[in-house]
């Protein structure tokens, strides 16, 4: 599939060379719904979801396994904001970079 929503830069790639060369996140469908990375059980550690914008933000609102403390931290790991703005800014674009490499056949 070959970008035309989205970020600009990202916009005549496919997913893979969007993701390998930017970071970004693969759009899933022509309405633009977009991949997020969500943690497992809202843990700032451990496993990660693959989750589409309109699986995670509407259908799974405040339920498990995205979010079984219905939108509050989890009290064991949480995730404080400055956590979580690192974790977009450089976690997730390393996250997709990577996946978009193996989609293209590196690593």
């Amino acid at each position: 599939m070959v970008r035309t929503k989205g970020a600009k830069k990202g916009r005549g790639l496919t997913n893979a060379e969007a993701a390998s060369k930017y970071g970004l996140a693969p759009i899933l469908n022509d309405a633009g719904s977009v991949a997020t990375l969500h943690h497992s059980q809202q843990k700032g550690v451990g496993p990660l979801f693959e989750a589409s914008t309109r699986y995670h933000n509407i259908s799974n609102a405040k339920r498990p396994p995205l979010h079984p403390y219905k939108g509050k931290l989890n009290p064991f790991y949480p995730m404080d904001e400055p956590t979580r703005k690192a974790f977009q800014k450089v976690d997730s674009i390393n996250y997709w970079k990577t996946r978009g490499d193996e989609a293209l056949g590196g690593n």
